[in-house]
């Protein structure tokens, strides 16, 4: 019986730390700003000011976080070398959830499909006098 306990201790002690793992390093917006655009924000240099994330059992929905900007200036050299200057000029599907992209003037952009589907994108936006972020992408 104590063989079993200590089987599931472990067990259970695993699976909480794979869940962790998951959460800090594939789902938070840090991690996601990386796998979408390739930019990597340094630890205590940015924070999240708004998060939203809705999905449905199909596999439709989408993912929307602004991050405020710390005194991380080498990010911004990188938004500058690989995004292209605002205003917006492309046209792109999907909702109203990021609002009018016409609001920002001063920063930079990056937008582009995933998986070149051309219901489904992905658009980066910085804005240069909040010193934000805002990632959003869409699967429809």
């Amino acid at each position: 019986m104590k063989k079993i306990l200590l089987v599931l201790g472990i067990l259970t002690t695993l699976i909480v730390l794979i869940m962790i793992y998951i959460n800090e390093n594939i789902t938070s917006p840090k991690s996601r700003l990386k796998q979408q655009f390739n930019l990597e924000l340094k630890d205590g240099q940015f924070s999240i000011a708004n998060e939203r994330e809705q999905w449905s059992p199909n596999g439709d929905g989408f993912y929307y976080v602004e991050i405020n900007l710390i005194n991380d200036f080498s990010i911004i050299k990188e938004i500058q070398s690989k995004f292209k200057s605002l205003p917006v000029k492309e046209d792109f599907p999907g909702n109203s959830v990021i609002g009018n992209v016409n609001n920002f003037q001063d920063g930079y952009y990056s937008i582009g499909t995933i998986e070149s589907d051309p219901t489904t994108f992905k658009i980066a936006l910085y804005d240069s006098k909040k010193k934000k972020i805002i990632l959003y992408y869409e699967i429809l």
